[in-house]
């Protein structure tokens, strides 16, 4: 773009071209990018994370408290996102949990969410959007904890 157009025009066209030309190269790079861990490590994450999804949702009926149920569903939805994230979708599903089994269903879930930020952290090059989804996994599973 020459200085006569710019003057004339848009005074931020160039600014404009450049984001673009900034955000092409971005959406190239990301394309380009494998996700960082081992085969292994990403197995062990998508069970994890489908362990997580499967236990939130068999903990929903057993929550008593509305803002309870939310939480779990929050959790459960970042499970089944990381899934996608993670190439595999989970569709097994557990018993419904007795009461007295809730607790326990609740700690393994947040076992299960620390184990999977410890593989993504300390085994890769962590993937932003993943680790987000895991810590807040781990926000609502915690916050569920609290309102105990």
């Amino acid at each position: 773009m020459s200085e006569k157009e710019n003057s004339s025009g848009n005074p931020f066209a160039y600014m404009e071209e450049l984001s673009k030309a900034y955000h092409e190269a971005f959406l190239k790079r990301v394309a380009k990018r494998t996700f960082p861990l081992q085969e292994e490590k990403r197995a062990a994450l998508c069970s994890f994370q489908g362990e997580i999804a499967r236990l939130a949702d068999a903990a929903l009926p057993a929550l008593e408290n509305e803002y309870k149920k939310e939480l779990a569903l929050m959790a459960k939805e970042s499970a089944e996102e990381c899934l996608r994230l993670l190439g595999k979708e989970g569709d097994e599903r557990v018993a419904e949990p007795k009461p007295a089994a809730l607790p326990l269903l609740l700690s393994r879930a947040v076992l299960l969410a620390n184990r999977s930020l410890n593989v993504l952290v300390r085994h890769a090059e962590a993937d932003d959007k993943t680790a987000f989804l895991i810590l807040s996994e781990l926000s609502a599973l915690y916050a569920i904890a609290a309102i105990n």
